[in-house]
């Protein structure tokens, strides 16, 4: 490949990139949204097993990959909050409470 091409080959992925980029943020930034719609980016890595049990799970239930997540941690969350007694809640919330063994 010519440098030429190569050079050519590279401003189209900066190109594609800013794109997807600009995509993204679009997403993420809606000024008349609720605090429920508001969005923010999570990215993970899991296990190989992981990704397709979610996609079954979605498929089942109809609903996209982020709405599965987000159910199962407010599930998972409600269940951590109720299981404390109130006076730890305050530290739950700030972080600073780990589940004991």
């Amino acid at each position: 490949m010519t440098r030429k091409a190569r050079d050519a080959v590279t401003l189209k992925r900066q190109a594609n990139a800013a794109r997807q980029a600009r995509f993204r943020d679009r997403h993420l930034m809606n000024a008349d949204a609720t605090p429920n719609e508001q969005r923010d980016r999570l990215n993970v890595v899991t296990s190989v097993h992981v990704p397709p049990a979610l996609r079954r799970l979605c498929t089942h239930y109809g609903i996209t990959q982020a709405e599965m997540l987000e159910r199962l941690i407010v599930k998972a969350e409600r269940e951590a909050i109720e299981a404390l007694p109130p006076a730890e809640h305050e530290d739950y919330y700030a972080a600073k409470l780990k589940q004991k063994p």
